[in-house]
């Protein structure tokens, strides 16, 4: 028998995560979603707006204030799917990082440790 709490779960676990994380398409300065999960390797978004897969982004997060001497970070990213979220309203989006340099890298690990991304 599937859990039927599970759905309220997860909308739970997004809304006690420490903090979210604004994600601005770089180019455009549209602000393209909220970073609910991060990695090396990739990242997971809750948009308002499907986001088609293959498409190639420069993100543009903004950074807590933990980051005194930084206040943004820049990472170039492919979306990989997007479906919907469990509030219709919202989509998932998979986005895997294609370029990481070793600062972003740095910070993205500080993050993870932090804020306890992975952790959902």
């Amino acid at each position: 028998m599937k859990d039927k709490n599970t759905a309220d779960e997860r909308t739970l676990s997004r809304q006690h995560l420490f903090f979210y994380l604004e994600v601005y398409n770089d180019e455009t300065d549209e602000l393209l979603a909220r970073l609910v999960d991060i990695s090396a390797d990739g990242m997971k978004l809750i948009s308002r707006n499907k986001i088609k897969a293959k498409q190639n982004f420069r993100l543009r997060m903004k950074l807590p204030e933990i980051y005194y001497d930084q206040k943004t970070l820049i990472i170039e990213a492919t979306s990989m799917w997007s479906k919907k979220d469990v509030n219709p309203e919202f989509h998932v989006v998979g986005m895997q990082v294609k370029n990481l340099s070793l600062d972003a890298f740095k910070v993205i690990s500080d993050l993870i440790s932090k804020a306890g991304f992975n952790e959902i």
